[in-house]
């Protein structure tokens, strides 16, 4: 697993998609808040229906969303459609204590790309 401490989250997609590809596991540090603003984010991109990132970054909804004023949430938003665009096995996982993102092969059956599950 490789750790992403906050200050190297903004890093690229591509970037992102290679360690995960290289550790199976990359973790997150974020606070509580962090995931909670995230998930919901990912949420309503998820249910919005449009056909790509790019469409609905330009929608009323994510405008109101204020993204373009919230790189560590835009940096995950599109870490998270790139890798998941990529891969069908890719999965987020809310408070591990950490956000999680993983591909796992024995799941690519199961997954659709993005797929989120959530820890209480």
């Amino acid at each position: 697993m490789r750790l992403v401490p906050e200050n190297r989250i903004l890093i690229q997609p591509s970037v992102q998609l290679q360690w995960l590809e290289q550790n199976r596991t990359i973790e997150f540090v974020l606070t509580e808040t962090q995931q909670k603003k995230f998930q919901e984010i990912w949420k309503i991109y998820q249910q919005s229906h449009t056909t790509s990132l790019v469409d609905f970054l330009n929608s009323d909804t994510a405008l109101a969303l204020e993204l373009f004023d919230d790189d560590l949430n835009f940096s995950l938003l599109t870490g998270a459609d790139y890798i998941g665009q990529r891969h069908a096995n890719f999965t987020q996982q809310f408070f591990q204590p950490e956000l999680v993102w993983s591909l796992s092969p024995k799941e690519a059956s199961q997954c659709s790309p993005g797929q989120t599950e959530q820890s209480a």
